[in-house]
């Protein structure tokens, strides 16, 4: 199977996403990379989100000794970027995107593509879903999931709950996130890999709520300060019990403080 990596050029979930694959040895097939150079503002960031948490490795340290084919486009959306992804011959991308894919080149890799969603699906869809989960007393989680028209609707591959420990801040659980996406992804490339998800993906597409991203101040504080007085208290998903939970332990990353 030849899979590949669909990720904005030094992301640091696309950049987690492919050092958790090559230190498990999965073959990488290429990389298409969108954008051409980094992002002062992503960068800026990363740095208010994650509080000094996360270090991203450079890239070139992640590729050192690989030898890859890179491929590079401006937009996603872009008739150039579907021409990539075929010219490429790709099996199964591994998709990492800021933006909402509006084009369908989820049809164009045999297996499909695989995103990654900060929170279970199908209780919370759309945008800031890490945040509106602490806000509304969800459990943390992630959900690895097929690539459908409508977003966050695609068939699920994997599933897990994020442990949460009482006293964990926001900045925290945003660096935990971030190695929690990378290990669900692994895990999902790894299943489809070796034949433990059906390949027929035209399951119907999950329903839940809709959330709009979190772009006003006083409620991003009201998240950070649930967390810092002990106020989040979640409340368990009907089958919360089959869900798989994964403890991330920051103090085990060598770049984490």
């Amino acid at each position: 199977m030849r899979t590949g990596l669909l990720i904005e050029y030094d992301n640091e979930q696309g950049i987690e996403y492919l050092r958790v694959l090559l230190e498990n040895s999965v073959p990488i097939a290429g990389i298409i990379f969108v954008g051409h150079q980094s992002s002062a503002k992503t960068e800026r960031l990363l740095r208010e989100r994650t509080g000094g948490w996360y270090e991203k490795p450079p890239l070139s340290k992640v590729l050192s000794g690989t030898n890859i084919p890179a491929y590079f486009i401006d937009d996603v959306n872009s008739p150039d970027c579907a021409a990539t992804i075929g010219d490429a011959g790709l099996d199964l991308l591994v998709s990492q995107s800021s933006k909402i894919i509006r084009v369908p080149i989820y049809d164009i890799p045999r297996y499909g593509i695989l995103n990654c969603h900060t929170a279970i699906l199908p209780y919370m869809r759309g945008c800031s879903c890490l945040e509106w989960s602490i806000y509304n007393d969800h459990p943390l989680g992630a959900t690895c999931h097929y690539m459908v028209r409508k977003v966050d609707s695609g068939p699920i591959v994997s599933q897990s709950l994020l442990k949460y420990r009482p006293g964990d801040t926001y900045e925290a659980i945003r660096t935990k996130m971030i190695y929690l996406m990378a290990q669900l992804m692994y895990r999902s490339v790894e299943k489809i890999a070796l034949g433990q998800v059906a390949k027929d993906r035209e399951q119907p597409d999950l329903q839940g709520p809709w959330f709009s991203p979190m772009r006003d101040g006083e409620t991003v504080q009201a998240v950070k300060d649930k967390l810092i007085h002990s106020r989040y208290n979640p409340s368990p998903f009907a089958n919360q019990q089959s869900l798989d939970v994964t403890d991330i332990d920051l103090a085990a990353h060598s770049w984490s403080k």
